[in-house]
């Protein structure tokens, strides 16, 4: 028996051994949780219940319970990658059946779907006119369709312009002459083909407070 009871003692060392060797080669996985071991003690029994001269056992593990605690966000370079903060899961779409993951490592597949390493996808909700989730998740799809041009129809302009600024005197304007003008500023507009052209705004002080 005390040979058994060693053995118990070296079996349940090792599996926490397993889980901490686990832990660390884990350490950066995405949406990874750790492992932790939970042991029990084995008393031995008789036709009558528990004895009590009877010596236990050993022991034995009697469960291994994943640490559900917040883990580190970071910032990572792809514009898909997502991170959970507090409770909850990603829900996911794998071939037909729902999945749920901590792991927020995503990109997109060839048809638009945003997917994770193993090919799930991600599911999300629409949204109704008042910006509320609305209806059944479904797989979230990126639209890659070009989108038609729209011309710039309008342009608001707010500027601050110094009132200590000198009148200016060099008549008539010119833009290739600096001192005919007080400031100048660009902005970029679009035609109706998308195709953008700048182009430039000039301030002249005429007099006190007033400019063209």
């Amino acid at each position: 028996m005390a040979f058994e009871t060693a053995i118990s003692g070296l079996n349940a060392a090792t599996t926490q051994l397993d889980i901490a060797s686990n832990n660390i080669a884990n350490v950066n996985t995405n949406g990874f949780k750790q492992s932790r071991a939970e042991f029990a003690d084995i008393y031995t029994g008789s036709n009558l219940g528990v004895s009590s001269l009877a010596v236990s056992r050993g022991v034995r593990t009697a469960a291994i319970n994943q640490q559900f605690d917040q883990g580190n966000i970071k910032s990572t370079n792809n514009n898909f990658d997502l991170a959970i903060s507090g409770g909850g899961f990603f829900l996911l779409q794998d071939n037909g059946s729902q999945v749920y993951s901590r792991a927020g490592a995503f990109g997109v597949d060839r048809s638009g779907f945003v997917t994770n390493s193993a090919g799930q996808k991600l599911m999300a909700f629409t949204v109704d006119t008042a910006g509320m989730p609305a209806g059944s998740p479904l797989p979230l799809q990126i639209d890659t369709s070009d989108v038609a041009p729209n011309a710039t129809g309008q342009v608001d302009v707010g500027v601050n312009l110094r009132a200590t600024a000198p009148v200016v005197s060099v008549t008539p304007f010119d833009p290739n002459v600096a001192g005919s003008y007080t400031n100048s500023s660009s902005l970029t507009f679009y035609d109706s083909l998308g195709n953008p052209h700048d182009t430039v705004l000039y301030f002249v002080k005429t007099a006190a407070n007033t400019y063209d």
